[in-house]
């Protein structure tokens, strides 16, 4: 029977008390009296999520101990121990609460009351205050950035993210990204860039370049400025990566922070995609794309005639019209002729044999 007392005394003296309004108090059993000795008490305090809870001891007077063996309050946040205390408020330093409130690591805390089989003097436990307080996570860091990529909006109880005009917020309700897929070049020389070169690119984006000239044409990639794309210094373009690619021929990957060598495509068709992952800040690329084609022969002017205009030389779509000095008029054959214009073809032949200027 003095068994059954003594296991239905420890069961009575060990138990849970769950808290879960926004604020509140408890304290050590028999508080303002001394605790019982042998008594293990755990208090679970719970508030609203986007809330940390603030606690504070308005008493504290335990048995003190070399690092809290004998009797203590345990603070746990989480599955981590935060603080273990013992020791007599105005007494001990070390030990014991400080004026400034505890703060848990999220919406949860727990708090456990632990005395041994005896104590030498009569201690009169601790009383103890909580508050639900909303956390401001605009002030967090993730992964050592900021919560949100552009514009962080703290609320009672959470936060939200919105993004600069053009971006879109991703799925993920953190990153801005952009709509930057299949933009299209049709002139013959131009430039295509990273979203917001030289400044850092967005993150979680596709962005797709298509050039498309007229066939007869061949386009030349260089790359211009400064070139940052983010890499690894063990593995080919794992994060970020730039890629080149023709009818024959795929160019890249390319990332890194050297400008990669000027690039022949031999193709009038070019396609360019860039894709970039959730993390990193750098600034990206720019490319400077021309066109080159199959050169006409220069033209030999006859006498008496003129070139306009005189070019160095003369590639698939140029032209040149000739005129004759006055006096001479122009005579394809054995036939007068108004006028004459002549245009390079893309196999390289002009597609008109040359006249001549004639006095006849």
């Amino acid at each position: 029977m003095k068994a059954f007392m003594i296991l239905f005394s420890i069961i009575h003296m060990n138990h849970c008390i769950d808290l879960k309004g926004l604020y509140g108090d408890f304290a050590s059993p028999g508080f303002p009296n001394p605790y019982p000795n042998n008594i293990k008490r755990i208090w679970n305090i719970l508030v609203s999520p986007g809330h940390r809870i603030r606690l504070y001891f308005t008493h504290f007077d335990l048995e003190p101990s070399h690092l809290c063996e004998y009797d203590y309050v345990q603070i746990l946040s989480g599955t981590n121990e935060t603080a273990r205390f013992c020791g007599q408020s105005g007494i001990d330093i070390e030990d014991v609460p400080g004026n400034e409130p505890l703060y848990s690591a999220t919406n949860s805390m727990t708090v456990v009351f632990r005395s041994d089989y005896s104590n030498e003097k009569r201690f009169t436990g601790f009383r103890a205050f909580y508050a639900a307080e909303d956390i401001n996570e605009c002030q967090m860091m993730v992964d050592g950035e900021p919560i949100c990529d552009h514009n962080c909006h703290n609320y009672v109880g959470g936060y939200y993210c919105s993004c600069k005009m053009g971006y879109f917020l991703h799925s993920d309700k953190r990153t801005c990204t952009v709509n930057c897929s299949t933009q299209l070049f049709t002139e013959r020389s131009g430039e295509l860039m990273s979203p917001e070169f030289p400044a850092p690119y967005p993150k979680l984006s596709t962005c797709e370049y298509r050039i498309r000239v007229e066939e007869g044409f061949t386009i030349l990639l260089e790359f211009v400025e400064s070139f940052d794309v983010e890499t690894h210094p063990e593995v080919r373009c794992p994060y970020d990566i730039l890629m080149i690619k023709t009818q024959k021929q795929d160019h890249g990957p390319f990332c890194g922070a050297t400008l990669p060598a000027k690039i022949n495509t031999n193709s009038y068709e070019v396609d360019t995609t860039f894709k970039t992952d959730g993390s990193g800040s750098n600034t990206g690329w720019k490319i400077k794309y021309t066109t080159t084609a199959m050169p006409c022969p220069d033209p030999v002017t006859p006498a008496h005639g003129r070139l306009s205009p005189k070019q160095a030389k003369y590639i698939f779509k140029d032209r040149f019209v000739l005129t004759c000095d006055r006096g001479y008029e122009l005579l394809w054959g054995n036939q007068e002729i108004p006028s004459f214009e002549a245009v390079c073809q893309k196999n390289g032949i002009w597609d008109k044999p040359m006249p001549k200027c004639s006095c006849e």
